[in-house]
């Protein structure tokens, strides 16, 4: 009797958790970083998401960590649990494009491309890791800003819109873009 309750919990904790149990040795990582690419060999951590907009420069801070998931998670499609956290595909249905990213030192900038707002939540990608970062825009003041030739010179990604998230594409990343 005993044995099929232990059988029963286990099986229980493997669909209830299945990062932990049957997943690749990424996906088995739940954690929280700071957004990090590499650049030319180095590694860039930003300290801003800055978006050049008519009402201001609105962004995000990103001198903490967020939620970082993997950006093609076959664990979560194999299983059908892509109702818990639906997968990046899935959420890019209907984006638009809406700016592009660009890097002045430990600052990205967005130069918008489209007239609509910043969505309430943003997601990062880079290579194989997507950031969520779940707090709204807020206006930024950020010391020392260049001008803008020089805050827009290097291109690194792009940025698309749906309804109720931006997608931020630092270069390379796993998903083709819409």
């Amino acid at each position: 009797m005993k044995r099929r309750f232990l059988m029963t919990h286990a099986t229980a904790a493997a669909v209830f958790a299945p990062n932990l149990v049957l997943g690749s040795e990424r996906e088995r990582r739940i954690s929280e970083a700071r957004i990090h690419f590499i650049r030319n060999g180095l590694r860039i951590l930003p300290i801003a998401l800055l978006a050049l907009t008519a009402a201001g420069p609105y962004g995000w801070n990103l001198r903490r960590n967020f939620p970082q998931f993997p950006v093609a998670s076959a664990l979560l499609g194999a299983l059908a649990l892509n109702s818990l956290r639906a997968t990046l595909p899935a959420r890019l249905v209907g984006a638009v494009p809406w700016g592009d990213v660009f890097l002045y030192e430990n600052l990205l900038a967005l130069r918008p491309l489209s007239k609509t707002p910043l969505p309430r939540r943003c997601t990062v990608t880079h290579g194989d890791i997507e950031w969520q970062i779940k707090q709204r825009a807020r206006k930024l003041a950020i010391k020392n800003i260049p001008g803008l030739d020089a805050l827009f010179r290097t291109r690194i990604g792009r940025a698309y819109a749906t309804q109720s998230e931006l997608i931020v594409f630092l270069r390379p990343t796993l998903i083709k873009e819409p």
